[in-house]
């Protein structure tokens, strides 16, 4: 049948819920996806079975036609025992409500034949398709505002507005042979008219699925208990002089041979035939229900595990592409599934899926925080401010009080929790799932049509897959946060080993070469006396830093992962930056042969001014800066630790208005190799290390620290990288001081450069440099490389005077 294809409308079939408008099948189209809202449920040899099924019964005693509204594109022409029927041209109110489909009828035929009078009367002149307009009637069922009423919930409504239609219809179209309306005590209800031309009473009956009439079922010819006569009969039909003599003839003699005597004078619609006919339209009822059900499970299931599969796909297409899955990768792969489910199932409602943070993250304990995940339709940014995270305190973790939470009105639940105000509409639902494993929790908030009411049996079906179907967005979830977890603790223990490894040794070097200790016997050689006891006490002191640094460690490993809340009190400044030069002095002079000044630029005297930080967190981070400058600067150089002043502030404090001063800058400058473009893209990332810091040793995460040391102060970090010579300034001032520069033609280089970049302080004979050595490092640029870090007040407080 393609013309069935040809013709079929361009409307968007919806496919949930699976809810059919009529029970009879066509052909199918090829290369066209069957949907039952389109196509209806059953094979018309099927239905054609259960009317002649209903017909047989012994209650009933005649046969049934079932009446259907359909598509346009429906069986163009007859076939069979499907009849399509059409209104009279001139009743515009029923082809107003047909809106182009057509209504078809399907007879039981052969088996239970209709009385045979009706079928002689229909072939008489001009009367062939007369009361096939009178069936037509039954269009009134399918009124546009009847659609928008459920059958069922809203029985008065339906009855009442069916009413209205019906008797609007009377005064319009009908004329003296009007419709009528029946109701029993059990809400079912019946329309009912007597033919003009036969005088039989024809009864129809609304066939219901989800609140919607699917089918209109019809038990006719009866004949009514007191009013007619045998000669009434198609009266005016045998005195039609148009009719032909032998027409009228067949007409009257199957009038006296199939209209029996014993049917005059009866109740046409006794209460055992109505109760007959009930039973059969809600056996109809439940099978058609059945089938849809069936239809349904079998659609959901199918759907979701075509999403789950694509899923799982993006999923590790991914990975394969990516070699990992980051957060936001994962996001846009769970949005874009619940997408395709709402766009599947749920087209007017929405999902949302939050979860709380990983475990190693430090959170309150009476407090659940969940971030979202997962979102369709996409949040707008003003709604991602706003719902982007949800945040509970002291929610239940009572597992039957979370269940309970998932079942029944939240609205009751949600106020003594949530942090703010929400109110939710008819239709949301939250769901809040704690998994066995650990504290994570789980979040769903989503919201369903009305349809969800309608359909209630199919949106549960639905409700079960989608709840099943969590748990495969989680898997990747978990698994992920299982990856950055393990990733975390790979980056404290790395972070762990940095800070050690710059500590640690420093402090038992310092105490073995104070105390003397032999590092094998652990026996103090006491040389203690009195010239002793000052320097000792200093070297106590730098030893009591270097411990409290990492005291600090777990504090300052968590900024790996997350912000933490300044500290900030009154510390002297001279302390804070002689007490991390001090530290790193030694390491300095015996290590690389460099020397640490400590200057205070224009004039800005350091030792008369406390300023208002977090001293543990700064100290640290000039300490890293510091020990980069030691690493990465050349032997014998200077490393200079500048303190200053905007102009204006320095205007500021020289004028005594040190509450006017608005930052303070410490740089920490090193001579040495210099820092490309692209490394200062990255320098500050964890782990990054160029391609000519791998020659020293090195984590990659020193500066990243200093950064988020910075993040967390509202400070900021800066660097600049600017070439001063061509050639290694240590290495040309030391060398020539040894003589090794005279087979070279060097340009002689200014004494303000050797002044700025080199230590001259070294004494004679504490670097012998090699021939080789200086051959190899003369060429090396020499850069003036400058970590800027600027002090922003804290709390309004930034430098006050001791």
């Amino acid at each position: 049948m393609n013309s069935i294809e040809s013709k079929s409308p361009q409307k968007d079939y919806a496919a949930w819920p699976i809810s059919p408008s009529f029970l009879v099948k066509p052909e199918i189209p090829k290369n066209e996806t069957f949907s039952i809202n389109k196509y209806g449920i059953y094979a018309s040899d099927t239905v054609r079975g259960l009317m002649a099924d209903a017909s047989d019964d012994p209650g009933i005693q005649n046969p049934l036609s079932l009446f259907q509204v359909v598509p346009e594109f429906f069986l163009p022409e007859e076939f069979g025992y499907i009849k399509r029927i059409n209104p009279a041209k001139d009743d515009s109110y029923l082809n107003e409500i047909l809106d182009g489909k057509k209504i078809i009828r399907i007879d039981p035929k052969i088996l239970y034949q209709n009385k045979t009078c009706c079928d002689k009367f229909r072939v008489c002149n001009g009367y062939e398709n007369k009361c096939h307009e009178q069936d037509c009637r039954i269009a009134l069922l399918y009124h546009k505002d009847l659609k928008e009423i459920h059958y069922t919930n809203n029985f008065e409504d339906f009855h009442n507005r069916l009413e209205e239609i019906i008797k609007d219809y009377n005064q319009k179209i009908a004329k003296e042979y009007h419709l009528h309306c029946e109701r029993d005590e059990k809400n079912r209800l019946y329309v009912w008219y007597q033919c003009p031309y036969s005088k039989f009473l024809e009864y129809f009956f609304p066939i219901i699925h989800a609140g919607k009439v699917i089918a209109v079922l019809m038990q006719g010819q009866r004949i009514p208990q007191n009013n007619l006569n045998r000669e009434d009969i198609f009266k005016e039909v045998l005195a039609d002089d148009q009719v032909y003599e032998d027409k009228k003839k067949d007409l009257s003699q199957s009038i006296e041979k199939d209209i029996k005597n014993d049917e005059f004078g009866k109740d046409p619609m006794s209460e055992n035939r109505l109760n007959a006919i009930w039973k059969r339209i809600k056996s109809l009822e439940e099978r058609i229900d059945r089938e849809v059900m069936a239809y349904a499970r079998a659609y959901v299931s199918d759907n979701f595990h075509r999403i789950e599969t694509h899923f799982y796909k993006q999923i590790k297409d991914k990975i394969k592409e990516n070699r990992e899955l980051t957060k936001e990768i994962y996001t846009e792969i769970v949005s874009g599934t619940l997408r395709k489910i709402c766009y599947v199932f749920n087209k007017e409602g929405f999902i949302r899926i939050y979860s709380t943070e990983s475990e190693f993250e430090e959170v309150k304990s009476n407090t659940d925080t969940f971030y979202l995940i997962g979102a369709y339709p996409k949040l707008t940014e003003e709604e991602s401010q706003h719902w982007g995270k949800i945040r509970f305190y002291n929610l239940p973790s009572d597992s039957e009080k979370l269940e309970a939470m998932k079942n029944e009105d939240f609205n009751s639940y949600l106020p003594p929790y949530l942090n703010r105000k929400i109110k939710f509409n008819e239709g949301v639902i939250f769901r809040i799932e704690s998994l066995s494993i650990g504290n994570t929790k789980h979040l769903i908030w989503k919201e369903y049509p009305k349809k969800k009411d309608i359909d209630q049996e199919q949106f549960d079906e639905f409700s079960n897959f989608l709840k099943t179907f969590y748990h495969t967005l989680w898997e990747s979830y978990n698994l992920l946060q299982s990856v950055e977890l393990r990733k975390k603790l790979e980056t404290s223990m790395r972070v762990s080993v940095h800070e050690t490894s710059q500590i640690i040794p420093a402090i038992v070097k310092t105490l073995e070469n104070e105390y003397h200790l032999d590092p094998r016997t652990r026996i103090r050689e006491d040389r203690l006396s009195i010239p002793n006891i000052t320097h000792r006490t200093n070297i106590l002191y730098d030893t009591i830093e270097r411990l409290q640094l990492l005291d600090n460690l777990y504090r300052r490993s968590t900024l790996m992962f997350k912000e933490l809340t300044p500290c900030a009190d009154w510390t002297d400044l001279h302390r804070l930056i002689y007490s991390v030069r001090s530290l790193c002095d030694e390491k300095a002079k015996k290590d690389d042969m460099q020397k640490i000044i400590v200057q205070g630029i224009g004039g800005f005297v350091i030792n008369q001014y406390k300023i208002y930080t977090d001293y543990q967190l700064v100290s640290h981070a000039l300490f890293n800066l510091i020990d980069n400058a030691i690493k990465y600067g050349y032997m014998g150089s200077n490393i200079r630790i500048n303190i200053s002043l905007s102009k204006a502030d320095l205007q500021s404090e020289r004028n005594g208005n040190w509450k006017l001063i608005k930052s303070i800058q410490i740089s920490i400058v090193s001579y040495g190799a210099g820092i490309s473009e692209e490394d200062g893209k990255h320098i500050y990332e964890l782990f990054y290390r160029s391609q000519a810091s791998k020659v020293k040793e090195g984590m990659g995460i020193g500066l990243f620290l200093v950064k988020k040391i910075c993040s967390s102060l509202r400070y900021t970090v800066e660097y600049n990288s600017k070439k001063l010579s061509e050639y290694n300034l240590p290495m040309y001032y030391h060398g020539k001081k040894q003589n090794k520069t005279a087979q070279l033609k060097l340009n002689n280089v200014s004494d303000s450069l050797i002044e700025e970049a080199v230590n001259k302080d070294l004494p004679d004979g504490a670097w012998n440099i090699e021939d080789f050595e200086f051959q190899a490092a003369i060429n090396q640029p020499t850069y003036r490389n400058e970590f800027t870090v600027t002090l922003n007040p804290i709390n309004n407080n930034l430098i006050k005077p001791i």
